[in-house]
């Protein structure tokens, strides 16, 4: 799996990426906010991001709005990794869509636990999606066959001839 590290912390950067490659991760590294969320927005996007909340250009409280703003990509886990340890902080964060909230300092085994449950969660979420889909295909198809069976004939039907209205265009069938 491949985990974004946004940290403009040189050294913070560093020692996250070394602890996350010895645990077996492909890592991306960014030193900014902006940069991060181009990342995370980019075609087949790392599923997890580890964020600074304090960064140049856009914070990570402000990544993880962004990131929850898009609808239809598949879900990134994203972890708040700061020095803000207040209580309203990790409550800012995790409202801010973060799914994770761990402090610096950190204890690499705890950021190692973290990591894996939120592995975890996507891992089911993949799973889910593949179940879902299983079944709108069983729904919407002949098993013998494998064609489209009456009920999705007559809704593409109904859609085809609803658009050939919006559109005054001709239909046939």
């Amino acid at each position: 799996m491949r985990i974004l590290i946004a940290d403009d912390d040189p050294v913070s950067r560093r020692r996250v990426e070394i602890w996350l490659q010895r645990w077996g991760f492909e890592v991306a590294v960014t030193s900014n906010g902006t940069e991060a969320l181009r990342i995370l927005q980019q075609e087949n996007p790392p599923r997890l991001a580890i964020l600074d909340w304090m960064m140049p250009e856009m914070e990570g409280a402000q990544v993880c709005q962004e990131v929850r703003k898009v609808e239809g990509r598949p879900y990134t886990y994203l972890l708040l990794l700061t020095a803000r340890g207040q209580a309203g902080d990790i409550v800012e964060g995790l409202d801010a869509g973060a799914d994770e909230y761990l402090c610096k300092p950190f204890n690499p085994t705890e950021l190692r636990a973290r990591i894996r449950a939120g592995c975890r969660i996507l891992d089911l979420e993949e799973r889910l999606l593949a179940t879902s889909e299983a079944f709108r295909v069983q729904a919407t198809h002949d098993t013998l066959t494998g064609l489209w069976n009456r009920a999705a004939i007559i809704e593409t039907l109904h859609s085809e001839l609803a658009r050939s209205d919006r559109e005054d265009s001709h239909f046939a069938l």
